[in-house]
């Protein structure tokens, strides 16, 4: 994926590219409370609450995203390589972090 001037790639290296310059693991979190119905039928059978559960995952995974995106071009990077997510359900809350490796890359 390529955002603006951020290529974004859960492999740790890019064809055709070189790593020049590491700034780092960067990392970016999301916390937001839900209501008890939503997470509460999360492991039901009700399709419409599953469907809503798929939404707000999306949104909120975009949202972590741009956040991270956000940090590479302060770190003065435009790739962000390895990214990973790790989500969780803390009570009533829907967690979720993205991480990766900020970094410069060129074309060979």
């Amino acid at each position: 994926m390529e955002t603006n001037r951020v290529v974004v790639l859960t492999t740790s290296n890019i064809p055709e590219y070189k790593v020049v310059r590491i700034s780092g693991v960067i990392s970016a979190s999301i916390a937001e409370i839900k209501t008890r119905t939503l997470v509460g039928n999360f492991f039901g059978s009700n399709v419409a609450e599953d469907r809503l559960l798929s939404e707000v995952y999306e949104i909120h995974y975009n949202k972590v995203l741009d956040r991270l995106i956000e940090k590479a071009i302060a770190n003065n990077c435009n790739a962000i390589i390895g990214l990973r997510y790790n989500s969780d359900f803390l009570g009533n809350y829907l967690c979720l972090t993205a991480y990766g490796t900020a970094c410069v890359v060129e074309k060979e």
